[in-house]
């Protein structure tokens, strides 16, 4: 097996960050780690199959049972929990458990917006996506 071409390895590295203190974050993996949160967390907290076992749980103490409907909220829970699996310090799993919830939220925004949007707005979005690919050629 050849060795990777250099571009290839500038490229590994800078998806590799180095926080000092012997840190170091792998973006791509808080990317993905991002949409596996994301699509968890909007499937819990907006789905029709988990919406029984929700209004179940609406009267649960500690605003438990409103913090599930919360997609942001779940969003950091799953987050703490992934960040665990790769991270090796205290400071590493907090970094690694935010950067997956700001990736995670813009990510549930883009997805809820699309996905509660009325039919004559996904109109216009489909017709700005025509000019602008028209545009392009």
């Amino acid at each position: 097996m050849r060795p990777p071409h250099k571009s290839r390895r500038a490229i590994m590295k800078l998806l590799v960050v180095e926080l000092g203190f012997g840190l170091r974050i792998d973006l791509v993996s808080i990317f993905y780690l991002s949409l596996v949160v994301g699509i968890v967390s909007i499937t819990l907290t907006r789905s029709h199959l988990t919406k029984t076992i929700r209004h179940k749980m609406i009267d649960l103490p500690f605003m438990i049972g409103e913090l599930i409907n919360c997609p942001y909220c779940v969003a950091h829970w799953f987050a703490a929990i992934f960040a665990l699996l790769i991270s090796d310090t205290i400071l590493e799993w907090f970094l690694v458990s935010a950067g997956i919830v700001a990736v995670a939220a813009l990510f549930m925004g883009i997805v809820q917006r699309l996905w509660f949007m009325q039919e004559s707005e996904l109109e216009n979005l489909r017709d700005l996506l025509r000019e602008t690919a028209k545009r392009l050629k």
